[in-house]
């Protein structure tokens, strides 16, 4: 049985929006690690920027904004499980439920 790679789309200040489950935790990973395509690297960037830009500010998202961002970061892990082979596992982050949320992409 193959041992599947799992990767949860979330947003910390600094991050990629990528996390990768390693043997005890979840760490931070390189876009490079993984075969995603120029421009899905391109929407993680914009995301992030838009992220950590507001953050640095010290500002507080507003909760439109906030919801924005959410759906951005659903439609992104939408994206790269679409991009990614079955050896990969993807979740997003869900806020409200403090859990991850296997994310299912559809042809």
């Amino acid at each position: 049985m193959e041992d599947k790679i799992h990767i949860t789309v979330d947003k910390d200040w600094g991050s990629t929006g990528i996390w990768v489950k390693g043997c005890r935790t979840w760490g931070n990973a390189k876009y490079q690690d993984f075969p995603i395509p120029d421009w899905l690297i391109k929407r993680f960037e914009y995301w992030s920027d838009r992220y950590d830009s507001h953050i640095s500010k010290g500002c507080e998202f507003e909760e439109e904004e906030w919801q924005l961002l959410e759906a951005y970061k659903l439609s992104l892990a939408m994206d790269l499980r679409r991009v990614l082979d079955d050896r990969f596992v993807v979740y997003s982050w869900d806020n409200e439920l403090d859990e991850r949320r296997e994310v299912f992409a559809y042809a």
